[in-house]
């Protein structure tokens, strides 16, 4: 799992409750309820807040209620309160959601103005907490690593495609090593894992590839950037150290140092600790974030995007979204399928355009679709729902039509973690489950087993899938094929699947047979991506960073960082099948 930046212990909170009723008898806005923190926000990260209007004072039962992070929007709006005594009650919780403090102010209407709880508290505990939508009766559900990776933009080229000689599917039949299903019982305890940090903090994801490029973070804070493959429009970004022979990872010798790294095809983005983004590449679509297209020429110099702070970015083919710092997204670039999902279809953004009001914690920009997931756990997706002239169904919202703006997947609450790929999807929830939609078409990218239905009946709303992991932790999908780190019954770190068409060896399986479940491939791994035909992860047990990263699939363009050598014919040298260490120029 990638590292999270570690919150610092505090012993004080300080909430104030506002509920600014206006007026007797007026009836209040939802913008007029709101829970905020001194010097605004929590000083010990995201703390769960519960808020009641009570009926018959501080001892009477609640009325109206409501449960919230940190710094955010309550919306409560009871409307107008009739005369009487009513208790305005808030109380903090900590990452065990146990109460660290609570207040109640008794007060007799009508009352103009507004009405404060104050929580102040002594208490030591609450060096981390979790987010409202991971508290269920006074239980934590438990945070988990930021995902380390990006799906990376999807080639729409040639290679987008599996190759016209891979004939019909074979039938592997059912892996020998499965058998009957396994019953896990509970998912296992992973004990304390690392923390979330407040809402403003960067989503740290130490790689990203697009269809001919890797980028990675491979020092041992994970901001020192190194690229690999095709520099075309100057995605690989400059200064770099030289590179001496082949195509090794060339490391980026500027000043500036990311947490986080997303790439569209040629253009590529870096995020800082402090939420500065910076872009690189080419402007096509508007890719540069600058608000204008007319920049035409490529800069291989990271140039800072506006000026606000954001918290994550992830990458398509031809757009890319990010969140600000205070939960809102935005995208911009290529507008076809209504991919930004702000309702145009035609033309491109060419400067970060908001997606609405909503607050998000997580978003992957697929090859034409978009899907995040809100800060209360909802899932939504937008843009195209089909792919090639085919029906596919990669939004998962039960049909085929494309959607303009972000369209609510099933009705819960539980996702953590989503990714997009060119015509599937595959999302994780807080239980750690994996579930996989869109288009399978006998190839096995969704993971659901040798009875893939085929063109014409994709699966159009998640489908779980089922293996003998017990928590999934990263998801990555691709073109036609998807990798996952996912800890089983026994592992301690997590291990490596992968799954899908593998023609270029991009599942790292060893051959280039297609795998109709998630295959274990490596033990011991906590971040991966992949592209079109692709893929690279780290190792959690490397002792020198330089050599951490593994990469495997087509070797065109140097993508893997591996030298592309010549045959004695001439030809190119063989793809890599398997994981093959990828060694950094430092």
């Amino acid at each position: 799992m990638t590292p999270r930046a570690s919150r610092p212990a505090t012993g004080f909170v300080a909430a104030s409750l506002l509920l600014a009723l206006g007026a007797c008898g007026s009836e209040p806005s939802p913008a007029d309820w709101r829970i905020t923190f001194a010097g605004g926000s929590a000083p010990i990260g995201t703390v769960l807040v519960h808020a009641e209007v009570r009926t018959g004072g501080c001892a009477g039962s609640a009325r109206f209620a409501a449960d919230v992070a940190s710094g955010a929007a309550m919306g409560m709006s009871p409307g107008a309160l009739p005369a009487g005594t009513w208790g305005f009650f808030a109380e903090a919780r900590d990452a065990n959601c146990a109460v660290l403090t609570q207040a109640c102010v008794e007060r007799v209407l009508p009352v103009d103005g507004a009405i404060a709880v104050v929580l102040p508290t002594s208490s030591g505990r609450g060096a981390s907490a979790c987010a409202a939508s991971e508290c269920t009766a006074g239980v934590c559900a438990g945070d988990v690593p930021d995902a380390g990776m990006d799906a990376g933009p999807r080639d729409l080229g040639p290679d987008a495609m599996p190759p016209a000689d891979l004939g019909p599917p074979v039938d592997l039949g059912p892996p020998a090593d499965l058998g009957p299903p396994i019953d896990l019982g509970p998912p296992i305890d992973l004990g304390p894992l690392p923390d979330a940090g407040p809402p403003t903090a960067v989503v740290r994801v130490p790689v990203a590839l697009s269809a001919r490029n890797s980028f990675i973070l491979w020092t041992p804070e994970a901001d020192r950037l190194a690229s690999a493959g095709d520099d075309s429009f100057s995605q690989r970004g400059a200064p770099r150290s030289p590179s001496v022979t082949g195509d090794p990872f060339e490391s980026y010798s500027g000043s500036l140092r990311f947490v986080a790294v997303a790439a569209t095809q040629f253009t590529a983005y870096g995020l800082t600790v402090d939420g500065a983004l910076y872009a690189w590449g080419t402007n096509s679509f508007g890719l540069l974030g600058a608000g204008s297209s007319a920049l035409t020429t490529a800069q291989p110099m990271p140039t800072r995007v506006g000026t606000s702070a954001w918290r994550a970015i992830d990458g398509g083919n031809e757009h890319v979204c990010a969140i600000r710092a205070d939960g809102q997204l935005f995208c911009w670039g290529q507008r076809s399928d209504g991919r930004l999902g702000e309702m145009a279809t035609a033309g491109f953004a060419s400067a970060p355009t908001p997606v609405g009001t909503a607050r998000w914690s997580r978003v992957s920009a697929g090859e034409r679709h978009t899907c995040g997931v809100q800060e209360d756990g909802s899932l939504w997706c937008w843009g195209s729902n089909a792919s090639a002239g085919m029906t596919s169904g990669q939004l998962g919202v039960g049909d085929t039509l494309d959607r303009s703006e972000p369209t609510r997947v099933g009705v819960g609450f539980d996702w953590r973690e989503v990714s997009s790929g060119t015509a599937h999807t595959c999302a994780i929830q807080q239980d750690g489950s994996l579930w996989c939609w869109g288009e399978q078409t006998n190839w096995g990218r969704l993971g659901l087993g040798i009875s893939d239905p085929g063109p014409g009946m994709d699966v159009l709303t998640p489908q779980r899938v089922t293996t003998p992991v017990a928590v999934w932790t990263q998801i990555a999908a691709g073109n036609f094929h998807t990798c996952a780190i996912g800890f089983d019954a026994v592992a301690v770190d997590g291990d490596l699947y992968c799954w899908g068409v593998s023609a270029r060896g991009q599942t790292g399986t060893g051959t280039a047979d297609f795998t109709y479940v998630p295959t274990r491939i490596l033990a011991d791994f906590d971040a991966v991506a992949v592209a079109a035909d692709h893929s690279c992860g780290r190792s959690s047990t490397a002792a020198d960073p330089a050599r951490a990263w593994y990469c495997w699939g087509r070797v065109t363009d140097g993508r893997t960082g591996t030298s592309v050598d010549l045959t004695p014919d001439g030809g190119v040298a063989m793809d890599l099948l398997a994981p093959t260490v990828a060694v950094i120029l430092r």
